[in-house]
């Protein structure tokens, strides 16, 4: 009998990780979820032999070590390797477990608020239709995605073009097939829910492991991204993307940059924020993930929004973010 869960983490981490980066979003998650709800499921594509020496285990941590076979070579990236990887690790745990959603976090996104899962199953209850939800047309910071789409859907028709070798050929026919039946659902060439974190409902998400349970080897050398292959599953299932990332709803989610300054953040109510990192300032999401742990050890994650809010808003008048 399989374990039943509302809501299944899933977070890559690769050999550019800083451990006390990735310890503190697991344990923002661990803050703001009720523990008997969820699992967090890591795919460890380190390297590091010292990875597991350095986790804090409990009931709801599992780890996928990625092993060399799953590697087609040493370079890992954000595209379909990356996306194969994600894969096989949800396959190896459907054996075991169903989950109601799926949230699929980068190392550098954060829970910032009480079980977020629940306003994503009540949006897939009142709409089976959807299968995704994130930063679809519009970013966290409220600008629009549609041209950063268009090209996406470039990419996309340029490696259904290209059938180099006998796998090539096999991933152009599957990824034409897919597409176009994505297409009969409404599917836009590119269409995609940025990859820092979305949701997938458990029902997507059963329906792309069922698919890709015998082709996911198609996909060890795809040149697409990750975030954009997991969306075209959804659609091609039939399935709709929504956002969920506008100013008025629960994630601030963009691909660089913080979506929006702290004290909004907390004002507008969002659990899930995306990204805390700075390519162009190292000292940045220190700050930020000192913020946010420093509120975690004040303050219950059950209390109401409103004291949030005002706790936040009070430590925002020493804050230099």
């Amino acid at each position: 009998m399989k374990t039943n869960l509302d809501m299944l983490v899933l977070i890559p981490v690769g050999p550019k990780y800083h451990w006390d980066y990735v310890k503190d979003t697991i344990d923002s998650i661990r803050y703001f979820v009720d523990a008997a709800v969820y699992k967090i499921l890591l795919v460890n594509d380190t390297g590091d032999t010292n990875f597991h020496q350095n986790l804090t285990y409990d009931a709801q941590l599992i780890i996928h070590d990625v092993t060399t076979a799953e590697r087609i070579d040493q370079c890992r990236t954000t595209f379909g390797q990356l996306f194969a990887k994600q894969v096989v690790a949800l396959i190896k745990l459907s054996q075991n477990y169903e989950w109601k959603c799926l949230l699929r976090l980068d190392d550098d996104a954060l829970l910032i608020g009480a079980n977020p899962q629940s306003d994503a199953l009540e949006k897939f209850e009142k709409n089976p239709c959807i299968g995704m939800l994130g930063a679809y047309r519009v970013r966290g910071d409220g600008s629009n995605k549609e041209k950063a789409m268009a090209q996406k859907g470039r990419l996309l028709i340029r490696q259904i073009l290209s059938m180099r070798g006998r796998r090539g050929l096999a991933r152009s026919i599957y990824l034409a097939f897919s597409t176009f039946t994505a297409m009969q659902f409404g599917y836009r060439l590119g269409d995609m829910c940025t990859g820092g974190a979305f949701f997938m409902s458990g029902e997507a998400c059963r329906d792309m492991i069922a698919t890709l349970d015998a082709n996911i080897d198609l996909f060890c050398d795809c040149r697409l991204d990750d975030d954009l292959l997991f969306a075209l599953h959804v659609a091609a299932g039939g399935r709709i993307l929504e956002d969920f990332s506008k100013p008025d709803q629960i994630m601030a989610i963009n691909w660089r940059g913080l979506p929006m300054p702290l004290e909004e953040l907390v004002a507008r109510c969002k659990k899930i924020v995306h990204p805390v990192r700075e390519p162009d300032n190292a000292t940045h999401e220190l700050k930020v993930r000192q913020f946010f742990s420093s509120l975690r050890t004040q303050l219950s994650p059950h209390r109401g929004e409103a004291g949030f809010v005002k706790t936040v808003a009070h430590k925002l008048v020493a804050s230099d973010i």
